[in-house]
């Protein structure tokens, strides 16, 4: 995700900056999963780049529960990098009362220390694995 962390302007043109989309757009979708009892899997984007070849440096995990006080957010998360006893504890945390400034982002994911620019609900559809281990 090349996107400019806030908001900014350029040529007129008014550019939604990485935080406006986490808090905005995809945080209440993924409050929306939460709420229905869905886990929600996340897309962490953990640089800004224009080159595809950086993708390897972002991280996904699974949101299965969050906690709200007023404008401050921390989503509790499935991190396949954490040890499974440390796995309870894996959190991102963020406030939603400014989305059209860089939006911090504290976490304690296992990405060797990479800071988490951004996140976005990926779409996924459950699927029954039955039939493909009985094929198998």
């Amino acid at each position: 995700m090349a996107t400019p962390d806030a908001d900014t302007a350029r040529l007129s043109l008014a550019l939604r900056g990485a935080g406006r989309i986490t808090v905005v757009n995809e945080w209440p979708r993924v409050r929306l999963d939460l709420d229905r009892g869905v886990l929600s899997p996340l897309g962490v984007i953990t640089l800004r780049s224009y080159d595809p070849f950086q993708l390897g440096h972002n991280h996904q995990v699974l949101a299965y529960a969050y906690e709200q006080s007023q404008t401050a957010v921390t989503l509790r998360v499935y991190d396949p990098n954490t040890p499974l006893d440390q796995a309870d504890a894996v959190t991102l945390s963020f406030d939603v009362v400014r989305p059209s400034g860089p939006v911090p982002i504290t976490h304690n994911l296992a990405i060797g220390g990479r800071p988490v620019r951004a996140f976005f609900r990926t779409r996924y559809r459950w699927t029954n694995p039955l039939p493909a281990i009985t094929a198998a």
